[in-house]
């Protein structure tokens, strides 16, 4: 999952920061909210040499530049949503829960909070839609051809840079000192130091890759609850603790379906993006306004990105009905900094 979350970020790199696109949608729920009380359009953000910048005129220039965008992430979220329902398939609330809380760990903006959320809720359903098709003998054959590279450990470590930095550890670890504490006084891995060292469940495949074949055969030889002594890497030297295993199928069932559904996924999302994309750009040239976006005459909704028909919620791109949270890729409430955007539109569509 994680290595999938890598991938829509490093794609998505090419087109739009996520900052952009939180700054769009939290501008846009900030207007609707608050639009009948003033015009929060008129407010200003910035002002340089005495040019006065308007909430309005960055709003349009995101909604310019990064509109389709955004567009194309809530018309993917709702199509996999839809896809879900119709199929009745769930995602996995107990994986849902355990990645929100470590996201949770790592942002505290609650806008950011709520794309990486969105985010992980998408890929959930995505990876559910997929796994539905995928009979439960092909899941175990999976598991008996890989099962040594699927071994997994929860790890963690304190890693220094000099040798005389993990005899010094050692020794504090010796007098009783707890490897967390130690950890967060000592690491120099700035990931994992603030959380005790702990690097989380690593399947031995990640680890010889990470730290090659003979360090990651230690690392496997060493019994649950055991310090390590000092073992040289090019990162420095670790002082490692194993936490705990899986081995069995039922332990590493989630990582059995994570490795069959991943590459799927990704050819799914390319395939949802370039398909919504060409929707989402006819959509921004003939619908919406590219100014004056929140004008509408006295007395009748706005006809640009928040028209609401008379007794219905917005149907506009951020809609929201009454009660209910934004549908977007924001939806409240994820758990980590914020990356770039999640299903980045290609910088071309096909024509088709």
């Amino acid at each position: 999952m994680r290595r999938l979350r890598r991938f829509f970020r490093k794609w998505s790199r090419q087109i739009i920061g996520v900052t952009a696109v939180v700054l769009l949608v939290v501008m846009a729920r900030s207007s609707r909210v608050h639009r009948f009380l003033h015009d929060p359009m008129d407010d200003v953000v910035a002002n340089v040499d005495g040019q006065k910048i308007t909430q309005g005129e960055l709003f349009v220039a995101l909604q310019q530049r990064h509109g389709t965008e955004v567009l194309t992430n809530l018309m993917m979220e709702k199509k996999v949503a839809h896809d879900a329902e119709k199929q009745q398939v769930t995602m996995d609330e107990a994986r849902y829960e355990d990645d929100r809380t470590r996201l949770s760990k790592q942002y505290a903006d609650r806008n950011i909070l709520a794309y990486e959320e969105g985010l992980l809720r998408t890929q959930l359903l995505i990876e559910a839609i997929i796994l539905k098709d995928v009979p439960e003998t092909q899941k175990h054959e999976f598991y008996d051809r890989f099962k040594d590279e699927l071994y997994s450990v929860d790890l963690s470590h304190i890693l220094v840079r000099e040798d005389k930095d993990a005899q010094q550890v050692i020794k504090e670890l010796q007098h009783g000192s707890d490897f967390a504490v130690v950890a967060r006084t000592f690491s120099q891995d700035n990931a994992s130091r603030n959380d005790g060292g702990h690097l989380g469940y690593m399947t031995y495949g990640q680890l010889k890759r990470m730290f090659g074949q003979d360090i990651a055969d230690q690392i496997r030889g060493l019994k649950t609850g055991v310090v390590s002594a000092p073992i040289h890497s090019v990162f420095g030297y670790h002082v490692f603790k194993v936490l705990g295993t899986r081995a069995s199928y039922d332990d590493l069932r989630r990582t059995v379906e994570d490795q069959i559904s991943q590459s799927r996924q990704v050819a799914e999302i390319q395939r949802l993006s370039y398909e919504l994309a060409g929707k989402a750009q006819t959509a921004m040239a003939t619908t919406l306004p590219t100014s004056n976006v929140f004008s509408a005459p006295t007395g009748k909704a706005s006809s640009g990105v928040f028209t609401e028909p008379k007794g219905q919620g917005s149907t506009g791109v951020f809609a929201m009905p009454t009660g209910q949270a934004s549908g977007a890729v924001f939806v409240e409430p994820s758990g980590r900094a914020s990356g770039p955007n999640l299903f980045a539109v290609p910088t071309s569509v096909p024509k088709h």
